[in-house]
């Protein structure tokens, strides 16, 4: 149904947003609750950009952050996660302040990551397809 428009947005988030590199491991994180066809979109478009994705799948958790962790796969993930370069979180249930969320953030200094907890086509569409990219640029870089 948003195929086109979907894929647009992906493109700009690893494009425009992330800025991802040839050779770049992307970790893409989700649960069984998240929409497989925004994190599809985003691997292919990290694929396509040079970049290594590595999708991640996990149930859903009950718990958020660290009241998560005795559900997740915490050494795997934390392992992934202090490597990589960039980290896009879809998790339907959010990791952040989980374990592996506090280790990568403590041990992994050059990790890009953009918390995108519960985004569906239309949400991915509506906020990163049709962002004007410019002044969120210029707001990034302001000191």
């Amino acid at each position: 149904m948003y195929s086109i428009e979907l894929q647009k947005s992906a493109d700009t988030l690893i494009r425009d947003i992330f800025g991802v590199k040839k050779g770049e491991s992307v970790v893409i994180t989700a649960d069984t609750l998240s929409s497989m066809p925004v994190v599809e979109a985003v691997a292919a478009s990290a694929y396509a950009a040079g970049g290594i994705p590595m999708v991640c799948i996990m149930p859903t958790p009950e718990g958020f952050g660290e009241a998560a962790d005795p559900e997740l796969p915490v050494e795997p993930l934390s392992g992934a996660l202090v490597n990589a370069d960039v980290w896009i979180e879809f998790n339907y249930t959010g990791l952040l302040y989980s374990t592996p969320f506090i280790r990568a953030e403590a041990q992994n200094k050059k990790i890009r990551y953009m918390d995108l907890q519960g985004y569906d086509e239309e949400l991915m569409i509506r906020t990163v397809g049709k962002l004007d990219i410019v002044p969120l640029k210029a707001f990034m870089n302001k000191n």
